[in-house]
């Protein structure tokens, strides 16, 4: 059996691409995989390390998820005497600590030399999310690819939507599913198939969902939102916890708590009209989101809180956006479902927004009393909201010198103002 990778800059400095690759005999070494010429690393969770096999003699776990980045392009040929087959379990896998960010996810390994079913193998799983992640990568950017078994829906940031169905000698990642627990995978032949499908990335049927992606125009990363009657609008299986890139990477979530999603199931756009879109910038720009697809029976608008920008996504599916600021910025964008959304009031509004040093004032007609104020920075932070119970609203504010932006909500739309404050 043959796996062919790519490579390029030779002897002992590979520069191409990291592949992430597994065995499918059981006497495999690292020499299979051309080392010390090529590299080989494998993931250690309990340090958030990758060591380094050096030595061509180092044994190759069945089951066991590897990274390798080759010098020169070929095939690797496994021609043990015979593949792996029957019961395998991996078992031991560790979700260490409770603060690292990306504890709990460990690298694992189609085993078989033949396509495995994420969908059966998830069912049998112990201590793991029902959710599993590709490392992919646009050109030669990496990012990540995840398909949640519970919704059957997978990502597209290299093209098309993963599946569960997991090629031969392809490594995946898993996550442990608490802080403190172990997690277990077994395997069996009756979670096989010997399809003719080669790649990892197949176009799934799908409904009730929105594509979104954020890009700086050379590289993108999706999130997706989801609505199903089983699912909860709390974390549950039809979620996907978001597996960061590299702060390089311009990155678009959503939230459930305090937990950050790639795909976000929920019960219905009733129970939830509003959903946050946060984003992560490697930097401030120019960058724009896209609605790849919404297959909802209904119109879903992007708001961009910071420009009181209401955009219907089934009109028009792009926004560009410029941010001044770089890092996490969670609550700028919503999507809007199920509702109508009002208009924007112009400066001939009678309510009326002053700032003098420190002091935000709101003049507001009597009849609009019972209204309400927020006030944001300029990365669509909500600050402060303050409900107006009278003509006129006085908000001393505790905040940084600078430019902020103050959005009135009232029965008769919304009126936006920047205001310094200093």
């Amino acid at each position: 059996m043959e796996q062919y990778l790519t490579g390029s800059g030779g002897g002992s400095s590979p520069d191409g691409l990291f592949y992430y690759v597994s065995s499918p005999i059981p006497n495999a070494t690292a020499a299979d995989y051309g080392i010390p010429s090529n590299k080989l690393w494998v993931a250690d969770e309990v340090n958030q390390t990758y060591p380094q096999f050096t030595y061509f003699g180092i044994p190759l776990e069945v089951g066991q998820g590897y990274v390798a980045r080759m010098g020169s392009t070929g095939a690797i040929t496994f021609d043990g005497s015979s593949f792996n087959t029957g019961a395998i379990s991996l078992p031991g896998m560790t979700r260490t600590g409770t603060t690292e960010t990306n504890r709990g996810y460990n690298l694992v390994g189609n085993p078989y030399p033949s396509t495995l079913s994420w969908d059966a193998a998830e069912l049998l799983a112990t201590n793991l999310e029902t959710s599993m992640y590709y490392r992919t990568h646009q050109g030669t950017t990496m990012l990540y690819d995840t398909y949640n078994a519970t919704s059957t829906i997978g990502t597209s940031n290299n093209g098309s939507a993963v599946t569960g169905n997991i090629p031969p000698t392809q490594a995946f990642w898993v996550r442990v599913d608490a802080d403190g627990n172990t997690g277990q995978l077994d395997f069996s032949n009756s979670m096989r198939s010997h399809g003719t499908a080669t790649s990892i990335y197949k176009v799934a049927a799908e409904e009730g969902t929105v594509r979104m992606t954020l890009s700086n125009g050379s590289v993108s990363d999706e999130t997706i939102v989801l609505f199903n009657a089983e699912a909860q609008d709390s974390y549950d299986d039809f979620d996907s916890q978001k597996f960061w890139a590299a702060a390089s990477v311009p990155q678009v979530y959503t939230t459930i708590g305090t937990d950050s999603l790639v795909i976000n199931g929920l019960y219905s756009t009733v129970t939830n009209p509003v959903v946050d879109l946060g984003v992560k910038l490697p930097a401030a720009g120019d960058y724009s989101f896209n609605a790849t697809s919404i297959t909802l029976n209904e119109e879903v608008y992007l708001e961009d809180r910071l420009l009181s920008v209401f955009q219907n996504l089934n009109e028009e599916p792009n926004y560009s956006f410029t941010s001044t600021i770089g890092g996490n910025i969670p609550t700028r964008f919503a999507l809007h479902f199920g509702m109508s959304v009002t208009g924007i009031q112009d400066e001939t509004s009678s309510t009326k927004v002053y700032a003098f040093d420190r002091r935000i004032t709101i003049l507001i007609d009597e009849n609009l009393i019972g209204s309400s104020a927020d006030v944001l920075d300029l990365a669509g932070r909500v600050l402060r909201t303050e409900f107006i119970s009278g003509t006129q609203t006085n908000l001393d504010m505790n905040v940084a010198t600078g430019v902020y932006l103050v959005r009135v909500t009232t029965v008769t739309g919304i009126v936006s103002q920047r205001v310094f404050i200093k």
